[in-house]
């Protein structure tokens, strides 16, 4: 399974308090005050749900690929604690929420488009770890 992520960097390193995981990519940043940076993770769904559920730590949907979808969790729904936790981090520095009813591919896109903004050469393909 995979999770994509935003968290502090400290050392280089995603702020997850030495949690276990298979591994991780910096997909971008680190941007803003705080060295906030999006991650790709992977590991088992427990794995992934310890580190999304960290306080500093905000997640999507963890996300699987069965040889014919890839990430088919993406088009849900956000859930409304995690909706939750972005629009309390987005709120503290000013930006939009996230309004109900969004999907977390919507939220990646977003993300996307912001990273673009500030590096016009990055994409988001060039982020991968394995399972």
């Amino acid at each position: 399974m995979w999770l994509y992520a935003v968290t502090e960097m400290v050392g280089g390193q995603p702020n997850i308090n030495n949690l276990p995981l298979t591994g991780y990519a910096l997909s971008a940043g680190p941007f803003g005050a705080g060295n906030w940076s999006l991650y790709l993770f992977s590991g088992t769904l427990a794995q992934l749900t310890a580190i999304g559920s960290l306080a500093n730590v905000l997640p999507l949907a963890g996300m699987t690929d069965n040889g014919i979808i890839k990430w088919p969790e993406l088009n849900n729904t956000i859930t409304t604690a995690i909706r939750n936790k972005w629009n309390t981090w987005l709120t503290a520095r000013g930006k939009p929420t996230i309004p109900a009813g969004w999907t977390y591919k919507q939220i990646l896109i977003k993300a996307v488009e912001y990273i673009k903004r500030l590096d016009d050469d990055w994409s988001l393909d060039g982020c991968w770890v394995k399972d």
